[in-house]
């Protein structure tokens, strides 16, 4: 069977294309302990060939990739900008119940709606979003407008979110 591209997985297995005869060149994973024979076959024919490149463990997330994946609940956030001196707990706990928005958030929306961050006509939208939305995204769009209304440094906003 042709194979290429074979790399040991961390695991000890092998992953590599082989060469299907209708399908051409496919993914496949061979491993020592297959159930299948042919599986068995192709990992020995790999390692008896010796042309298999070390595993490779992947890079660790840059810290955007982090800041573009991390969401918390709205309920935490609220307790984070609480423990952080940004609302108060009677704010926090309206907020997490869906029922106000904290001052600081609607002080922060309609300074963005004064300087034109946000168009007039998205404020209502933004202010409901904010207050009705499970969870609040690292990299949503308030969250700078809300950073510079406390001139907050990226790694300040990260630690509200548990980003260390």
């Amino acid at each position: 069977m042709q194979y290429r591209n074979a790399q040991y997985t961390k695991d000890g297995r092998i992953d590599c294309e082989i060469e299907h005869p209708v399908y051409g060149w496919v993914p496949f994973t061979a491993d020592k302990n297959d159930s299948e024979q042919h599986g068995r076959d192709i990992f020995g024919q790999i390692v008896s060939d010796g042309n298999i490149a070390a595993y490779t463990p992947p890079s660790p997330p840059t810290i955007e990739e982090i800041r573009a994946q991390t969401r918390i609940p709205r309920a935490k956030f609220a307790i984070a900008a609480t423990k952080a001196g940004f609302i108060t707990e009677a704010e926090a706990e309206e907020w997490a119940a869906g029922a106000a928005n904290p001052q600081w958030v609607s002080d922060a929306i309609e300074a963005a709606v004064a300087a034109g961050h946000i168009p007039q006509e998205e404020r209502l939208e933004v202010r409901i979003a904010v207050r009705t939305q499970d969870t609040i995204g690292r990299n949503d769009r308030l969250i700078p407008i809300l950073a510079d209304s406390k001139g907050l440094t990226p790694e300040q906003v990260d630690t509200l979110f548990g980003i260390n």
